[in-house]
């Protein structure tokens, strides 16, 4: 009887363990691969400035739906000096470079944040399924209709 009751709350313990989703330690090693992954991004595209942050607490979270938000953000004056092509590729790449840990278990995502020249905000957003964006603030400098470049004014020097 002992065995058996001890068994059902082994049982019941798993059970619990697996549904509280990811452990502090688990979190903070998907952390350092993100960082990692996103260092050897900025090196790809040439900004050999860029200075990478990184959170690993999660603070925000829903382990009811096994859901993680951690913040992000590179700082890189080069990234001005890329062409508007570039400057929109690694916007585009660094949103997406947290897709690898979206699985049917978990969600882990980082927001993405590019601080240029003059601590200016840049970012990539999508509008509809044909509309792609860098935007600077809340300004669109880079704009692609169905993969075709439609706007571009990155280097206007007005902006």
């Amino acid at each position: 009887m002992k065995k058996v009751f001890f068994a059902f709350i082994l049982v019941i313990t798993t059970i619990l363990l697996v549904g509280c989703g990811l452990s502090s330690s688990q979190l903070k090693n998907i952390s350092e691969e993100y960082k990692s992954s996103l260092e050897d991004l900025c090196a790809s595209y040439g900004l050999t400035d860029a200075i990478v942050e990184v959170g690993s607490d999660f603070n925000t979270r829903d382990t009811s739906n096994n859901f993680y938000v951690e913040s992000s953000s590179v700082h890189s004056v080069i990234f001005n000096s890329l062409t508007s092509e570039k400057a929109f590729s690694f916007a585009k790449e660094y949103h997406y470079l947290d897709k690898n840990y979206n699985t049917d278990k978990y969600k882990v995502s980082f927001t993405t944040t590019i601080y240029g020249k003059g601590d200016a905000l840049y970012s990539y957003e999508t509008k509809q399924s044909s509309l792609e964006y860098l935007m600077k603030y809340n300004t669109s400098v880079v704009t692609y209709k169905d993969g075709k470049l439609v706007y571009d004014i990155f280097h206007d020097e007005n902006q």
